[in-house]
């Protein structure tokens, strides 16, 4: 009596977590089809909303569709080019460039970047 019930509980945790792997991948696909991306956070910059390990999505906009309070992605402007994901502090569009100030919500320091208008954040 105590194997079968071993037995059910082992098959429906299998279940389980192939069902989890399954809506995990399938989400993926999902996003990557419909011009997203998904990436693993590396840091707690952003703790508590986002913690390392977590999987963000993003979808590339427009620098003048981004608002203040926005949590966005955008490649390291003074460095190796690594990508960043940071809230939106400030934004001011001069001419044909916007120019950002962003930071994590756990740290103490902000970053300020510019991009043309006609590229993609």
């Amino acid at each position: 009596m105590i194997l079968r019930s071993a037995r059910v509980a082992l098959r429906v945790a299998g279940w389980a977590v192939a069902g989890f792997a399954i809506a995990l991948a399938t989400s993926l696909v999902v996003a990557h089809f419909s011009g997203r991306q998904g990436l693993t956070v590396l840091s707690g910059s952003m703790e508590p909303a986002i913690s390392t390990g977590d999987v963000v999505v993003a979808k590339p906009m427009s620098p003048t569709d981004a608002t203040v309070g926005d949590v966005v992605t955008y490649k390291e402007p003074h460095g190796e080019g690594r990508l960043i994901t940071h809230r939106v502090k400030r934004m001011e569009a001069r001419g044909d460039r916007v120019r950002f100030t962003t930071q994590g919500d756990a740290k103490d320091t902000s970053e300020s970047w510019q991009v043309p208008n006609a590229c993609q954040i």
